[in-house]
């Protein structure tokens, strides 16, 4: 065996440093170099992501030559080091140091930002809406990846990622070609006011700490909701000004497309581009002409995503308890076992989250949100991705939650059913604007609204159980303007319901009718006739003591009646939609 020298032992020691010196400059650097790669959207991006790759595609000898010139007496660097009284670098181990890390960090950077984006975005975004704040989020999401497999899972190189020396294009995730950093360079039509996804949500320069601090900073309102936002993006804006309700649940209301989570995400903070004024119950959480932007971890709010969002690798009781241990113990006002026994999810404690159905995933998501104790609830479609049956499972939990929340609800949805059942206000959105704002019941009497022209089309009523008729199985719903008959209900008199009339259900007739099958007639005058979807028909709106309904008949039958504003009619209801 041979013997070593003391050089040789100096060499190996040597060699030893600069490595250990190179992994931890490159792990600093390296790591939130990827991080920011991974989620910007700064138009800086591909020029950055170019720079990174050059040791890819230069030869040694040519990254070799370029440092030495950098770090030379006459170069940038060099002066820079003399100035500070720290020498020249070249041939020196700081210099070594500097060429290891320059080599070798596009091999660092990629596989982390790949790890990055495997993640993605929205597992910060949940993290942030269960009050995480920047670090914590960093280090408890993504920093080591906390998900089966961990940290070494996350390193992997993935199949793809490209990282070939002399290859330009090294991976999806920096845009790297040329011509990407090429692009980057020009002004780019976005807005300013750019925030890198989750890490850097800290209150502009002006901006209060806290929500109760941004508070002062703004007028005070009466109680409810002002929220007044401009998003623009490529081939769609959202510019919207409302004033809500401070409580009860408001829906969203649109088509795809339309702007609803775009506008949740808004109030919620999740939207770095979105500019304007928001303040909740006299809360003022942001406000551009003051400066005022509250992150989202700082807002009391509660967010229930589209499908759920839980942490996979943590059971359902931890994943109640990561938003409920970061709110302070005198804030806490949802107990743990009010919302797991209000959400009905006691036998599914102690599961994984990949052993729920989707319905069983929603409800723990629910209670997830209330135990942080918001002061407003958005909920995102929260049914869309459930079958009927799972949908039917969910909905008395939600209108649970309708009566005993005192707080506002904003509450996405492109199902009128889901609408009419839950809703106590409604904002109608279409191509990014508001539509229509106003209670529900009203807003769905509006024949002036595309509601109004679709096969749903009809009016919601609150009624009030009246009587039960054990011997036909019917049960009697007051409301102002008159009853109807329903079939036999659970509920004991007194006990209100809501129900849905159908613009298809209503017959109208000239006088009271007598011997017919149809048993619920109403009193009624004519508001308004206008145009339906078809030539073949029109839509009335009647106002029966108070209460809009709506008609659909045809052309010629209002013709034939000689329907007018103002015109005394008999509506004749085929049938009736409980809700609930």
């Amino acid at each position: 065996m041979p013997t070593l020298s003391g050089a040789d032992w100096s060499a190996i020691r040597l060699t030893l440093e600069l490595a250990a010196a190179s992994t931890a400059v490159l792990l600093l650097l390296g790591t939130p170099l990827a991080w920011w790669l991974a989620c910007t959207r700064s138009r800086w991006k591909g020029v950055v992501g170019a720079v990174v790759a050059l040791p890819l595609v230069l030869p040694p000898t040519v990254i070799g030559f370029y440092l030495l010139v950098a770090m030379g007496p006459n170069g940038p660097v060099g002066r820079l080091t003399e100035a500070l009284g720290l020498g020249l670098l070249p041939f020196s181990f700081a210099g070594l140091v500097v060429g290891s890390v320059v080599y070798s960090l596009p091999f660092v950077v990629q596989p982390l930002a790949n790890a990055f984006e495997a993640i993605g975005r929205r597992p910060l975004e949940v993290a942030a809406t269960l009050r995480a704040g920047p670090w914590d989020r960093f280090f408890n999401r993504q920093h080591p990846r906390a998900y089966a497999g961990g940290l070494g899972g996350d390193l992997r190189p993935r199949r793809g990622a490209g990282i070939r020396p002399g290859a330009l294009a090294v991976g999806r995730h920096a845009g790297l070609q040329l011509r990407g950093a090429a692009r980057a360079l020009r002004p780019a039509a976005r807005p300013r006011r750019r925030r890198c996804g989750l890490m850097a949500d800290v209150p502009q320069p002006g901006a209060a700490g806290t929500a109760t601090g941004a508070a002062a900073g703004c007028a005070r309102p009466a109680a409810g909701i002002e929220a007044r936002f401009a998003v623009d993006y490529a081939g769609f804006r959202l510019d919207v000004d409302l004033r809500l309700p401070g409580r009860g649940v408001t829906a969203l209301f649109g088509h795809s497309g339309s702007g609803k989570t775009t506008l949740l995400r808004c109030v919620a903070g999740l939207e770095p581009a979105a500019r304007g004024r928001l303040v909740v119950n006299g809360e003022c959480w942001q406000d551009d002409a003051r400066r005022i932007l509250v992150p989202t971890h700082r807002r009391a709010l509660g967010y229930v995503f589209q499908e759920a969002s839980l942490f996979p690798h943590l059971s359902v009781r931890r994943n109640l308890e990561f938003g409920l241990h970061r709110i302070p113990a005198a804030a806490r006002r949802v107990p743990l076992d009010h919302a797991v026994a209000l959400l009905g999810i006691e036998a599914l404690l102690e599961r994984m989250p990949d052993r729920l159905s989707g319905g069983e995933r929603q409800r723990v998501g629910m209670a997830r949100a209330l135990l942080t104790s918001p002061r407003i609830l958005l909920m995102d479609e929260p049914l869309a991705a459930l079958d009927h049956r799972r949908k039917q499972e969910i909905l008395p939990y939600l209108e649970r939650l309708h009566d005993e929340l005192d707080i506002p609800v904003l509450y996405v949805s492109h199902a009128p059913d889901e609408v009419v059942r839950l809703a106590d206000h409604v904002v109608m959105l279409g191509e990014g604007k508001a539509m229509a704002a106003g209670e529900l019941h009203a807003t769905m009497a509006r024949l002036d609204l595309p509601t109004a022209f679709t096969e749903d089309a009809g009016v919601v009523v609150d009624g009030t159980v009246a009587e039960h008729d054990d011997h036909y199985h019917l049960t009697r719903l007051d409301f102002p303007g008159g009853a109807v008959w329903v079939q036999r209900q659970p509920a004991p008199p007194g006990r209100r319901l809501r129900f849905r009339i159908h613009a298809r259900d209503v017959s109208l007739a000239d006088h009271l009718v007598e011997g017919s099958s149809i048993q619920n007639l109403l009193p009624a005058i004519v508001e308004e006739v206008v145009g339906a979807d078809t030539p073949a028909h029109v839509l009335v709106r009647l106002d029966a003591g108070g209460t809009a309904l709506l008609a659909r008949i045809t052309r010629r039958a209002a013709e034939q009646l000689g329907l007018r504003p103002g015109r005394r009619m008999w509506a004749q209801i085929k049938s009736v939609a409980l809700l609930g």
